[in-house]
């Protein structure tokens, strides 16, 4: 959306978190924060043979690191996806 429908919204959102929720309209611009909720995982290695750790004939394994989803910090943005979604379905005029 990048007309007058995507502008009208977008002032809508600003309007909307700078008036109701007296919040600032860059406040958490440019800033994300990441949920830790995936675990991938990799086999456990033996510190001396570099060969994995074999427990019943099964390599033991360990969370490598934890990925998942990255969210938008920005109220305005949060704001606008949140109306664009709406006005899409046709609950918002």
């Amino acid at each position: 959306m990048r007309g007058s429908r995507a502008k009208k919204l977008h002032r809508i959102a600003t309007e909307y978190v700078v008036g109701v929720l007296k919040k600032g309209a860059g406040e958490g611009y440019n800033e994300y924060h990441q949920a830790m909720n995936m675990i991938e995982w990799e086999p456990m290695l033996d510190p001396n043979t570099g060969h994995p750790v074999m427990v019943g004939g099964q390599a033991t394994m360990k969370p490598s690191k934890f990925p998942g989803t990255i969210t938008c910090a920005w109220h305005v943005r949060t704001m606008y996806q949140q109306l664009k979604t709406r006005w899409k379905r046709g609950t918002v005029s």
